[in-house]
């Protein structure tokens, strides 16, 4: 608008006259002068402002997420959990959901014999495919190191079980071979169901104490709390655990 009377003043200037009197053909030139300057910049203006949007995704997307698996970074996963956590509603016999803990067998001597490049990819390759066992509401953490947590939102302990010896089997059925040489992968597993409001530490805790029975007990298994349910059923790998 500023432009367009910029345009129609000075047109009434170059000519010696008033802007009344100004005859059609002058406005419409300059309106259409106008029009010509005034769309570029607007086009400009929303372009940059969508840049901007895109940019401030992008870092969002870095500030919750590991670089190097794409799974959660801890503190988003935490985040996340406590976030569920805090707005589950409690009751008699409710599940509010199962932590798994998980941590890769023998991690370190992937890198030992084939180098930390061989580590990185055997990782990506544990959360892809941890990631194409679970659903889509539940969360996928990377603890630190080779430890990774599984949030299973609203997952009783048989569902938990079932997800759990998924995840196992499906990573233990990854073809990797560095170097050209056929080396496993194997989890091992800790499950925790939880009924009442607990903490996430408290939670994490709990799971992260059977997934050491887990490595304990011969690693490539899956560990979990007799005490939570007695009858789970289970394919034969999941273990009792007393904790």
């Amino acid at each position: 608008m500023i432009i367009c009377v910029i345009a129609i003043a000075g047109s009434a200037f170059a000519n010696d006259t008033t802007i009344q009197a100004l005859p059609l053909r002058d406005i419409m030139v300059a309106v259409g002068l106008s029009i010509m300057l005034t769309v570029p910049v607007i086009g400009t203006f929303a372009f940059k402002i969508e840049e901007l949007n895109l940019a401030y995704a992008e870092l969002q997307r870095h500030a919750t997420m590991d670089s190097l698996t794409g799974a959660m970074n801890r503190a988003a996963f935490i985040a996340a959990t406590e976030q569920h956590l805090s707005n589950a509603e409690s009751g008699y016999n409710q599940c509010i959901g199962s932590i798994l803990a998980l941590d890769v067998d023998s991690f370190k001597t992937v890198n030992d014999l084939f180098g930390h490049h061989a580590g990185d990819d055997a990782l990506q390759r544990i959360v892809a495919t941890a990631r194409m066992q679970i659903r889509e509401a539940d969360f996928l953490g990377r603890m630190g190191g080779e430890e990774f947590a599984i949030f299973l939102v609203g997952a009783e302990l048989n569902l938990a079980l079932t997800i759990a010896e998924r995840v196992r089997l499906a990573i233990s059925d990854i073809q990797f071979k560095p170097e050209g040489k056929s080396h496993t992968l194997s989890v091992s597993i800790g499950v925790y169901t939880l009924k009442d409001n607990k903490s996430f530490a408290e939670l994490y805790h709990a799971s992260d104490r059977l997934l050491y029975r887990a490595k304990n007990n011969g690693r490539n298994r899956v560990e979990f709390d007799h005490r939570q349910q007695g009858a789970a059923k289970t394919d034969g790998r999941a273990q009792f655990a007393d904790s």
